[in-house]
Formats: C-alpha cells, structure tokens, sequence
C-alpha cells in the first residue's frame, strides 16, 4: 500500500507556518505547514489506503480534519520544555522551505522510536 502511493506521488516543496500547539492532556508543540494541493492528495491517497486497516480511527486525521504539521514536543513529561521553547522562539521568523520526498513507518514503544520503513516519493518530471 505505502509503495504502491509513494511510486503514484511525486516530491514537492512546502514552507512552515509558524509554531503551533495542539492542547490537551499531551499537548504538542508543532511547527505548522502550510496545505498544498499534492500534499492534500497525497494524504487523502493515505487515509483511503490505511484506514480500511486501522481500528479505533482518529478523526483528527481525517482529510477533512489534518493539519500538517512537523511535531517538535509531545511527551507528557515535556510541558515545562514547551513554555521554555515558546519563550525561546516566540519572537523568531522560523520559516523556512522544505521538500517533502518520502513516506516514513516510525514507530514509538516505552523505550524508544525509530524508523522501520522509508518509501521514497517519485522525483518530479522537469
């Protein structure tokens, strides 16, 4: 499924939108990025691909509902490291352009994250 969209995808730029929070008992720190046509395709293309697979589905992400965004900070423990990093950064211009050139299978257990599959987007035709 994530080889077959990644060979139907081509990369493409996008550029931050500034820094975010999403509230709640977790709350993350984001760098937010701004919606482009191929990167809302590409993620409709996903959700219809995966969600047939997935059980307890998170409507947050949804194509109607995503906000794309670069995650900074979520672990509960880190709330004093958002006020610190808010503080350090509110008054900064952190924008900046970035291409967005494959899919990523992460995962995250007790112990540790990492990276279990990478699936590279197809280069762009010039």
């Amino acid at each position: 499924s994530m080889d077959k969209i990644s060979k139907n995808h081509t990369a493409f730029n996008t550029v931050s939108g500034g820094i975010g929070i999403f509230a709640g008992q977790e709350p993350v720190l984001t760098l937010m990025v701004a919606r482009s046509r191929k990167m809302c395709e590409m993620q409709f293309a996903l959700w219809e691909e995966c969600r047939r697979y997935m059980t307890g589905i998170n409507n947050h992400y949804s194509p109607d509902a995503w906000m794309p965004h670069i995650t900074l900070l979520h672990q509960q423990n880190q709330k004093n490291e958002i006020c610190n990093t808010l503080e350090k950064t509110v008054n900064r211009d952190i924008s900046f352009s970035v291409c967005i050139d494959n899919l990523s299978l992460i995962y995250l257990d007790k112990e540790k994250a990492g990276l279990l599959r990478r699936f590279d987007l197809m280069s762009p035709v010039n």
